[in-house]
C-alpha cells in the first residue's frame, strides 16, 4: 500500500503527541510529513507539503480550523476534523470533512476514519485527471493527459509536457508516482515514469529503451521490461 502523506494541525503539544502516537501505533501506512501548532503556520506550510490527508483541530488560538480551510481552498487534500466540541459537526460536513473525531480520540474510531480516508485517496489517485505539484514559487496545476514523462533530478523531478515545456517540481519521483493514476502511468526505471499513451516505440538495443513521441529515449530497467511489454500490448 502506498504511503498516505499526512499533516497534523493541533495547537496543544500534548494533544499533538498523543495523536501522533496513536497514528503510529495503528496505521503504519500513514506517513506524517508535517505538524503545525497554529493556523498561521499551517497556512504557510501545507501548500509546500501538499499532503493527501490533514488532521485538523478546530480551536487554533487566533483562528479556527475552518479559517485555515478557507485560506487553503485551492490546495487539494482530505480532512479529518479533531476537536473537543461537538457543535462543529455541521460545519465539518459543509467543509467536506471525511470524519469528525471527538477528543479524547478513541483509537478504534481513529482507525475507522483513517481507513475511510485511505479508500477515498486511493480511489482518487487511480482516476485523477488533474494534480497539484509544488514548484519554486508555489503550486502548479497539471492535467495528467498533458504529462508525457517524468524524470528524477536528485530530490526534484522534471515533468515533461505535451507542449514541449518541462517543469521542475520540488518533490522526488517517488512522490510524483503516488499522485499519478495507473494504468496510464508506469515507472520504467528508478529515474523515469512514463505516460503509456505517449510511447512511440521500443528498442531492445543497449539493454532496452523506449522512444517517446517527442523523440526522447528513456532506459527501461531489466525487471520492468516484461511488465512494460504486457502493459503496452493492451
Amino acid at each position: 500500500m502506498q504511503s498516505i502523506h499526512t499533516v497534523v494541525v493541533e495547537d496543544e503539544q500534548a494533544g499533538l503527541e498523543n495523536l501522533l502516537l496513536k497514528i503510529a501505533r495503528n496505521s503504519p501506512y500513514i506517513e506524517v510529513i508535517g505538524t503545525y501548532t497554529s493556523g498561521e503556520t499551517a497556512i504557510e506550510g501545507i501548500p509546500k507539503d501538499l499532503p493527501d490527508l490533514v488532521f485538523l483541530d478546530i480551536n487554533l488560538g487566533t483562528m479556527t480550523g475552518f479559517d485555515v480551510l478557507e485560506r487553503l481552498k485551492d490546495v487539494p487534500f482530505e480532512i479529518i476534523i479533531t476537536t473537543s466540541y461537538d457543535q462543529y459537526a455541521l460545519q465539518a460536513i459543509k467543509a467536506n470533512a471525511l470524519d469528525y473525531l471527538l477528543k479524547p480520540i478513541d483509537e478504534l474510531e481513529l482507525v475507522q476514519a483513517i481507513n475511510k480516508a485511505v479508500k477515498v485517496i486511493q480511489a482518487k489517485s487511480k482516476t485523477a485527471s488533474r494534480i497539484a505539484v509544488p514548484i519554486k514559487n508555489g503550486l502548479k496545476f497539471l492535467n495528467t493527459d498533458d504529462i508525457v514523462y517524468c524524470k528524477a533530478d536528485n530530490n526534484c523531478t522534471f515533468i515533461h509536457l505535451t507542449d514541449g515545456k518541462k517543469i521542475l517540481v520540488t518533490r522526488t519521483l517517488n512522490d510524483i508516482v503516488q499522485k499519478l493514476p495507473e494504468p496510464k502511468f508506469f515507472r520504467v526505471h528508478r529515474s523515469s515514469l512514463i505516460n503509456l499513451n505517449f510511447v512511440d516505440s521500443f528498442s531492445n538495443e543497449d539493454g532496452g529503451y523506449l522512444i517517446m513521441k517527442d523523440k526522447e529515449e528513456l532506459s527501461v530497467s531489466r525487471e520492468k521490461k516484461e511488465e512494460l511489454m504486457r502493459r503496452l500490448a493492451k
